[in-house]
């Protein structure tokens, strides 16, 4: 079996309590990002949490954060993923083009 990483992060609410999970790449044990492209992490962070460990293991019954950049955003590895468990955070400067606005 191969192993896979995910690091999570607790997004906290004004009463300190968990609101969501910030999901980010980590290469191994640890704890370490290595060289990797940022669609690429992004992906493989998706992959993980998602199918490889299960998004109820990662994150429970809260929501799943994940970075995406442009390319991300418009790749097909998206859809079919639930909005009520996974946020998109825009992690660069993206064009408000018709596309990435129907995408969003």
């Amino acid at each position: 079996m191969t192993e896979c990483f995910v690091g999570r992060q607790p997004i906290l609410d004004r009463r300190n309590q968990v609101y969501a999970y910030e999901l980010l790449y980590r290469h191994n044990l640890d704890n370490a990002i290595g060289d990797v492209d940022r669609t690429v992490a992004t992906s493989r962070v998706v992959m993980n949490a998602f199918v490889d460990i299960g998004l109820e293991r990662v994150v429970g019954r809260h929501r799943g954060l994940v970075h995406v950049s442009e390319v991300f955003l418009l790749s097909p590895e998206l859809t079919g993923f639930p909005p009520e468990r996974l946020m998109l955070q825009i992690s660069e400067p993206i064009t408000a083009t018709p596309k990435v606005t129907a995408t969003l």
